[in-house]
Order: structure tokens, then sequence, then C-alpha cells
């Protein structure tokens, strides 16, 4: 339970300090370009950190990894606070993916050595993103939520604390090319669905204020998404990982496809909830699969991570640019079209 909560206090700081990064980035000059530049920077460090610190816990342990990327991200996170052109903001978004990529797969890792379910410490994952939405919903000013998330983190580390060794983990010095190469059925997908979901995540609140929502209505839809998550986690784990793997590509295709035909916010709500299905299933279909089947488990969720990262690089980069030449709902079709492909190539990994 301890890394569960740890979990829940390390999402709350990232929910909250994202929610209405595009906006606050917005409001110091940057275009969607730029916003697309700030949230590659932050997926980039993200990525290395994750592949290179997931690496070094299954040779050194887990516990000092996760204290180490929590104890630096409360200083990341309070420092956005400062950000006060985009350049700035960007190097701190860097910053603040370097710091929490850190404790990432090592804590996904002690999770599952300690005999915890993925799937609910992934649902407690996504509660903390639903009490980071209620928060905002309430604290709508920018530097303050960068405090509360902030704020959050130190709870986090805290908490990991009260985290002890397995006495019982062997040691690994795991060969990371041949992690990568044993799963690329499983990485070269979900780079592609999630290239495509951070394609529209990086304008997404900019895309709900087009379709007349405010910054509560914005916060609320955030919140049935990751409300949705905490519910549909807990009880996903029990399906065959391979079928919630291909079903979440499915239904991430028809959420895309749905964000491009909605004409007014409140459309939103039942594609927010269908989103939540499809994120659970993708994510703990992953997980489940690489955990299962990997010694090396810091290591092979660590690339898992690095793989969303990256394509949290790419994604909001592709996205600021198609959104600043196109539009939106050419975005929408060009992220449903990128699920598809995923789908089909998850649906050739299985046969």
């Amino acid at each position: 339970m301890v890394s569960s909560l740890i979990a829940v206090f390390t999402n709350c700081a990232i929910e909250t300090s994202v929610i209405f990064l595009p906006l606050f980035a917005q409001d110091i000059g940057a275009s969607r370009l730029d916003i697309g530049v700030i949230g590659g920077a932050y997926g980039i460090a993200y990525a290395a950190s994750s592949w290179f610190f997931g690496h070094q816990s299954d040779k050194k342990g887990r516990v000092l990894y996760v204290r180490l990327g929590l104890g630096l991200g409360i200083i990341a996170l309070a420092a956005q606070t400062l950000a006060t052109i985009p350049v700035l903001l960007m190097c701190i978004r860097a910053a603040v993916g370097l710091c929490l990529g850190i404790s990432a797969a090592a804590l996904m890792a002690y999770n599952f050595e300690a005999g915890g379910s993925t799937g609910r410490f992934a649902s407690f994952g996504s509660l903390g993103w639903l009490i980071g939405a209620i928060i905002a919903i309430f604290v709508p000013s920018y530097h303050k939520l960068f405090l509360v998330s902030a704020t959050s983190c130190a709870l986090g580390f805290l908490a990991s604390l009260l985290l002890r060794e397995h006495e019982s983990r062997v040691p690994l010095e795991p060969v990371t090319l041949d992690v990568f190469r044993r799963n690329t059925g499983i990485y070269i997908p979900f780079f592609l669905r999630h290239t495509g979901a951070n394609m529209a995540w990086v304008i997404l609140p900019l895309f709900f204020a087009s379709l007349g929502a405010s910054k509560p209505w914005i916060a609320v839809l955030s919140g049935i998404n990751t409300g949705g998550q905490f519910i549909a986690m807990m009880f996903v784990e029990r399906f065959r990982e391979s079928r919630l793997f291909i079903t979440g590509f499915a239904l991430s295709a028809l959420v895309f496809l749905s964000y491009g035909l909605v004409s007014h916010y409140l459309q939103l709500i039942p594609v927010q909830a269908l989103l939540a299905c499809s994120w659970s299933c993708l994510y703990v279909g992953a997980l489940l699969l690489l955990l299962k089947n990997n010694e090396e488990r810091a290591t092979s969720t660590g690339i898992l991570f690095s793989t969303i990262s990256v394509s949290g690089a790419v994604g909001p980069f592709l996205g600021g640019l198609v959104a600043q030449f196109w539009g939106y709902q050419p975005l929408m079709f060009l992220s449903a079209s990128l699920s598809l492909a995923g789908l089909g190539m998850a649906m050739s990994r299985r046969r």
C-alpha cells in the first residue's frame, strides 16, 4: 500500500502542474508550436531518465532511486513558479521530467516484487491524477498549483521513507538492447498510439476551450478521464493481458475520432469516459505483459516509460505543428490513424 500511496502523491503532483500548463505557456508568450516544444522537452528528459535509472535499479535496488527522484522532483516542480518566458519554462519542464523519471520504473518494479496488484497500483496513480484535477477546479492560480504540485511530491518522498529493499531480490545485469528487442511487439505499437495521443494532449485544454469549456469545466473533463481510470483499472487486471492490450488500441482510435466530430464541450463527457477505459486497458495490459514475461522488470518497464516519454516529445511537437497550420480536427483524425496503426501491429504480435 505504501507504493500505491506514493503513486497517488506523484501523479497528483504531475497533474496539478500540467493540467493548465498550455494555458500558462500561452499567457507568458508561447505559440502553439512553442507549447509543443515545451512538452517535448519534458518527454525527452523523462525518457532518458526512466530508461537509464530503471536499468540501474535492476542492478542496485529500487528504494534508492524512488527516493532520489522524488526528492529532486520537489525542487524542480517548485521551480516552475520562476518561469517568465517560454525558454525558461522549457528548461524547467525538462528538469521535472529528468527528476520524476528516476523513480518511475523503480517504483513499478518494487510494487510488483512486493506482491502488489499492478492494476490496483495503476488505479491509485489515476486517483492521483483525479485528485490533481479536482484541486485545479478550486485553485485556478498557476503559481499556487505549481506549489501544490511540489507539496504533493514532498508527501510522496516522505512516504518513500517507509519503503524497505526486498532482501530476496537478486541483482541483475540486464542487457538493455536485448530487453528492447524481446519486447518490440509492445513498445512500437505503444509508441504509435501514444505519439498520436500526445499530439492531442498538448493542445487539449485549448481544444476544450475552443468548444466553450471554462477552466472549471476543463478540470471536470480531465477528472472524468482520471476518475474513470481509477475505477476501470481496479477491474481490468482480471482479463487476459494480450486482450487488454488490443482493446486499448481499438478504443483509443474511437476516442480520437470522436474528438474530431464533437461540436460542444458537453459532448465530450462520454468521450472522456471512453478514454478512461481505453487507457486502462492499454496501460495495464502492457505492464502485465512486461512484468510477467521479463526478469528485468525495472528495465523493461523503464523502456516502456521511455517509449511513452519519447512519444511525449515527438507528439507535442507534431501536435503543435499540425494545430498551428491545419487546426484541431485534422490533428484528431491523424491521432486516430496512429492508434489504428498500433492496433494492426498489436494484432500481428498476438498472432
